[in-house]
Parts: C-alpha cells; sequence; structure tokens
C-alpha cells in the first residue's frame, strides 16, 4: 500500500469508525455465534500473494464483527468499562506513525497525587505507563522482593546471591476482594501469598493483617509486600489504607494500592478524603480506560522511590544505551529524563504518553471531571430505584459508578426462598435474553449477586431507566412481585 492507496483506505475507515461511534448501541450485546465458529470462516493458511484491503476489511464485518460484544454500548455494564473517545482513536494513529517506543505522561495535579510521585519534584519518584494494571502491580511485586532481598542480606550479613534463598520464605499479603493479578504476579516471581477475609463491609483492615504479619513472622517466614485496594472488582470497597500504611511502616514492607478503577474519581477533589492513606504507598496502578476515556493498553504506574525497582528489573547490553541521560546545568537536568526499560518489565512499548498528552487537552480537566460526575449521578440514581423498590437488597454502599444487587429474601415466594443465588442468577438470566442488555454476576462471601458498571462513554439517563425497567420486568417474569 502506497501513500495515496492508504489516504483513500484511511477515509473509508474513518467514516466506518465515525459511523459506529454513531450508532454505538443499536446492534445486540449477546452473539449467537458458538466459540471456534471462525475455524470454518477464515483459512488456516497465511496467503502466498497480498490481498485488496478491500477484502480484508469484508471479511472482517463479515466474519469476525458478528463475533464481537459491543463493549461501547450505553447498556453494556459488564465487568468495568473499556471506555474509548474519538480523540483517543485520533492520537493512536499518530502515535503508531511515529513508531516510537518509551515516554511517559503525568496526571499528578489532575489525581491530586503527592509530591513523591512526580518526578520534578523528586529525584527517585514518577510513573511510567504500563500496558495494564496486572502489568503494574507485576512490576511492583519485584520490586518489593528487591528490597527485602537487599534488607535480609544487610541484617543476616550475607551476600545477595545467598540472600535469594530466602525467596520462597516471602509472603505477600492480599484480601479476599483483592484482583487475581497480585496472585498471579506472587506465582510468577515465585513467593507465598497470605489471602486474608475482608470485614463486613469487604475491606481489607489493619488488625486482619498485622495478625497474620505476626504469625508468619513467628513460622520465619518474611513478610514483603501487602496490596490494598482503592475500588475493589467486585464491590468497589475501599481497603484501610491509613491502617495499612502503618503496618507497612511498622514492619518496613511494601505497600502497593491497586486503584485500577477508581483513582480516576480522585480528579473531583471531593473524593480525595475517601483516598486517605493512598500517598503512604510505595506504589500505585491505575487503568486510564475504565474512566478517562483513554482506550486500553494505558496503566499508569508511580513509585515513591524507583531504586529497587530499577535494582530489580535494569539490563543493558551493548545495543541499547547503558547510561541515564543527564547533562548539569542543562535543561536535561530535570529528574523526569530516565531510562523507562528499567521501569517495566517490557523492554519496549508503544508511545503511551502521547495517547494520555492529547486525550486530556482534547477533554480537559472538567471533560474528565463530567464524565466522571455522570457515571457517579447515574449510579446513585439506579442505587435509590432498586432500594425503593423493596424487591431487591443492594449490598454494598454506592460510592463510584457500580452497583451491586442481588433478590431481597422477603420478596420470594415459598419455593425460592431457600436458595436466593439461584434466584438472582435467574435473574440475570432473564435481564440479558433479549440481548439487549450486558451485566455480569459475581459472588461476594457466598452470595451471588449482580453487577451494574455503569461507565461507558456513551451511557445517558434513557440507558439506566431503561435497565431498570427490564430488571423490573425480569423480576415479574420469575415471579417476583412488588408489595
Amino acid at each position: 500500500m502506497d501513500p495515496e492507496e492508504f489516504r483513500n483506505a484511511g477515509k473509508q475507515a474513518i467514516d466506518m469508525i465515525a459511523n459506529y461511534y454513531q450508532s454505538v448501541g443499536m446492534s445486540s450485546l449477546q452473539s449467537s455465534i458458538t466459540p471456534e465458529y471462525l475455524f470454518e470462516q477464515i483459512p488456516r493458511t497465511m496467503p502466498e500473494h497480498p490481498e485488496a484491503y478491500t477484502t480484508v476489511v469484508s471479511d472482517m464485518l463479515d466474519k469476525i464483527k458478528p463475533g464481537i460484544a459491543d463493549w461501547q454500548s450505553g447498556n453494556f455494564y459488564g465487568w468495568f468499562p473499556n471506555n474509548s473517545s474519538l480523540p483517543s482513536l485520533l492520537d493512536e494513529m499518530f502515535s503508531l506513525m511515529y513508531g516510537v517506543l518509551a515516554s511517559t505522561g503525568n496526571m499528578c495535579d489532575l489525581l491530586g497525587f503527592g509530591k513523591q510521585f512526580d518526578s520534578v519534584n523528586n529525584s527517585h519518584g514518577g510513573g511510567v505507563l504500563q500496558g495494564s494494571s496486572s502489568h503494574s502491580i507485576l512490576t511492583a511485586m519485584p520490586a518489593a522482593r528487591e528490597k527485602m532481598l537487599y534488607k535480609t542480606s544487610e541484617q543476616e550479613n550475607i551476600s545477595l546471591t545467598q540472600a535469594n534463598e530466602y525467596l520462597s520464605k516471602l509472603v505477600a499479603y492480599a484480601s479476599d476482594q483483592t484482583h487475581l493479578a497480585v496472585e498471579k504476579a506472587a506465582k510468577i516471581i515465585g513467593v507465598k501469598l497470605c489471602v486474608l477475609p475482608s470485614d463486613a463491609d469487604f475491606k481489607l483492615v489493619e488488625p486482619i493483617i498485622q495478625e497474620a504479619i505476626v504469625k508468619d513472622r513467628a513460622d520465619k517466614l518474611y513478610p514483603f509486600f501487602v496490596c490494598g485496594t482503592f475500588g475493589t472488582t467486585n464491590t468497589t470497597a475501599i481497603d484501610d489504607l491509613p491502617g495499612l500504611a502503618n503496618i507497612a511502616e511498622a514492619e518496613d514492607v511494601w505497600l502497593h494500592v491497586d486503584a485500577a478503577y477508581a483513582r480516576a474519581s480522585l480528579a473531583y477533589p471531593e473524593f480525595r478524603a475517601l483516598a486517605q492513606g493512598i500517598e503512604h504507598a510505595q506504589s500505585i496502578s491505575f487503568s486510564t480506560n475504565k474512566w478517562m476515556l483513554i482506550h486500553f493498553g494505558c496503566s499508569p504506574l508511580w513509585v515513591a522511590d524507583s531504586t529497587y525497582l530499577i535494582k530489580a528489573l535494569q539490563v543493558t547490553h551493548a545495543y541499547v544505551s547503558q547510561n541515564e541521560v543527564y547533562q548539569e546545568g542543562t535543561k536535561s537536568d530535570i529528574k523526569s529524563v530516565r531510562n523507562m526499560r528499567n521501569w517495566q518489565t517490557q523492554l519496549t512499548r508503544p508511545f503511551l504518553a502521547l495517547r494520555v498528552w492529547c486525550v486530556l487537552r482534547m477533554h480537559g480537566a472538567t471533560g474528565i471531571r463530567a464524565n466522571i460526575r455522570t457515571k457517579v449521578e447515574l449510579a446513585q440514581w439506579l442505587d435509590k430505584k432498586l432500594r425503593d423498590d423493596g424487591r431487591f437488597e443492594v449490598i454494598a454502599p454506592v460510592v463510584f459508578g457500580l452497583v451491586v444487587f442481588r433478590v431481597c429474601p422477603e420478596s420470594l415466594d415459598y419455593c425460592l426462598q431457600s436458595d436466593v443465588n439461584r434466584a438472582t442468577m435467574l435473574l440475570l438470566q432473564r435481564i440479558q435474553a433479549d440481548g439487549q442488555i450486558f451485566l455480569t454476576g459475581t459472588k461476594v462471601k457466598g452470595c451471588s449477586v449482580i453487577r451494574v458498571a455503569i461507565g461507558s462513554t456513551f451511557v445517558e439517563q434513557d440507558n439506566i431507566e431503561a435497565l431498570y425497567q427490564a430488571i423490573v420486568q425480569a423480576a415479574a417474569s420469575i415471579g417476583i412481585f412488588s408489595n
């Protein structure tokens, strides 16, 4: 394809994308295709000769698109939102055009970060853009491991190589509500994971983790990492961050805060009181695709001190620059000039910072805040309707954009009274029966519940009202009537 062919094909592609965004929500969210349907639709081998762009696009629309759920629909409430926006798509084109690798972005002011996470104000702190919050956790945990191994080497007066023999005795801590990415990271780096029970409000609290650490130290184990969450996946609960910070300081362990979903809310100053204690974390992860109108694949990780992060991940070779670039007395002396390959598990990555920079400029802080505020207000509206109805029980406070509910036991007839979980899952099935709405269920302390994650760029009041009507009609269809 030459530049002129690209120009014509690009115009067609832009028209297709614009048409899609004009009609978001008009297609079914439940696909009727079967899992392996593509095996019968596309060749098993790549073509020997080039094919026309129009042929490729035709196959994409006819064969691949039918199997794709419309995640951008205003009626998509599953998991957490995976937002995008038109400025984000445009910026991605420029990022791919330049084909540069690495760089980072700065959202400290917008989200109310302390100076310890701002690379301009702190020679050791700063941020790096990862591919996802899972990547961020997998990056932070080796830094915590490295810190503990160096500490053990000094305390035991042994070499770092000898200290590595303690690796199997290192213990990380999380709750039964923590994202499973922590479990995966522990498996990858070869440490133990202690999963602790959350309290009645689904939070990890200081006394529970203190007790576990005391027990593990008595068993000759080495606590090194605690993961707190600001907005858990199941219920958006907020762990006892001040308490966890106290533990981290007293026990000299690394505190990581997974704020993948809820960190964006701190663009509003009134939400910042909810995050009290987060400023004491050694690292914080966040996903911009959930609420910040930037599409997936761009998740900042901030660290207060990058010393052990670099020790854990630093590699070099003759074919890459071996030195950090600093020139005293020049503008390059700014502490943000760093070799970011030593801040991440990947050696190279896309030009993610350009994506963030352009989107934040084109939406502005007011646009980002307005998007968040709208989703919170819609969630609060649905929360009130469900509570007022009487047939449904909202099991967790609605703080952000997530509503978690189940069938209220008192609203069931005698044959279903003993199985609220079954009734709730049947309700979920009926709500989604016509394919126009997508929700997900989960289990919280043994209770089956329905999650409504309100976050699509295109969700409006009409969507939420239609959702509520669908819930009411589905309830009636399984014999759950209002009093």
